[in-house]
């Protein structure tokens, strides 16, 4: 899969904001992807 953009989310903007603490750390923001669609090849899983 080729990520073309990524950006964060409102949970993330709270724990950067310091309003919001999981207990977890590292954590790996930018979760929210967007790609390229194309076909899936023999070697490439399909996704959603």
């Amino acid at each position: 899969m080729r990520v073309l953009a990524a950006g964060i989310c409102h949970t993330e903007l709270q724990l950067l904001d310091g309003t919001l603490n999981l207990g977890v750390a590292p954590l790996t923001l930018g979760h929210e992807i967007a790609r390229r669609g194309g076909s899936a090849g023999r070697n490439q899983p399909r996704s959603a």
